[in-house]
């Protein structure tokens, strides 16, 4: 019987599943060995980590945003007064270029 490419391409990727499969439970297996605490106290640890983490994400947004405000203000009060120095009559057309300013202030 002869091999075809996608045969020997079948292989390699059955080979390939086999050992990320055996790295994954000989891994967990020497992790589990030599781990410094019990799961439960790496997770605690984890989770406090992850709230600092969230804690000072939260903290650097809320100074962008202190900064970004007053420039946004800005923004929003000059494209007020070009929309009305434009001179547009029609009141749609007014009514969407200040909906445009608000979705993007």
């Amino acid at each position: 019987m002869k091999t075809t490419i996608l045969d020997h391409k079948s292989n390699n990727y059955t080979k390939l599943a086999l050992g990320l499969g055996a790295g994954i439970i000989v891994g967990t297996a020497i992790g589990i060995a030599i781990a410094p605490e019990k799961g439960s106290e790496t997770r605690k640890k984890w989770k406090q980590k992850a709230n600092q983490l969230s804690n000072e994400i939260q903290s650097q947004a809320k100074d962008s945003w202190k900064q970004w405000k007053p420039k946004s203000n800005s923004i929003s009060r000059n494209a007020s007064d070009i929309i009305e120095n434009m001179g547009i009559e029609n009141p749609k057309k007014i009514s969407a270029l200040h909906k445009i300013k608000h979705f993007m202030f």
